[in-house]
């Protein structure tokens, strides 16, 4: 995009909910796990309906996964974006340090 040339990249971080379940511990080395997540939300009718626990974990899943940098692939990203709807309050938390997340309180370079 015209308008994001010249900026650095830079992380943010989800906001903490207090209300949505952390999200599970995620090795992003971990291919297979992510490639079982995938499987759920493609084989689990997720996008018509996110209300199945394997459904609401693969969402989790990859969200941790997504959030955390790991190298996805696109089948994945093209996995979770499918569900986005249905599946919009099956979100987790990725944040681990427990407090929301400030952009003032970022260090410019």
């Amino acid at each position: 995009r015209i308008g994001d040339m010249g900026y650095q990249p830079c992380f943010v971080p989800r906001q903490l909910d207090i209300m949505a379940p952390d999200c599970p511990v995620l090795d992003c080395e971990d291919a297979a796990g992510i490639a079982d997540a995938v499987e759920a939300l493609e084989s689990g009718k997720c996008a018509s309906d996110c209300a199945a626990e394997s459904c609401a974990s693969a969402v989790r899943t990859l969200i941790m996964a997504y959030d955390n940098g790991c190298a996805l692939p696109l089948k994945a990203s093209l996995a979770l974006r499918a569900v986005r709807a249905p599946c919009d309050r099956e979100l987790c938390n990725t944040n681990t340090v427990g407090i929301a997340y400030d952009p003032n309180e970022e260090a410019c370079d």
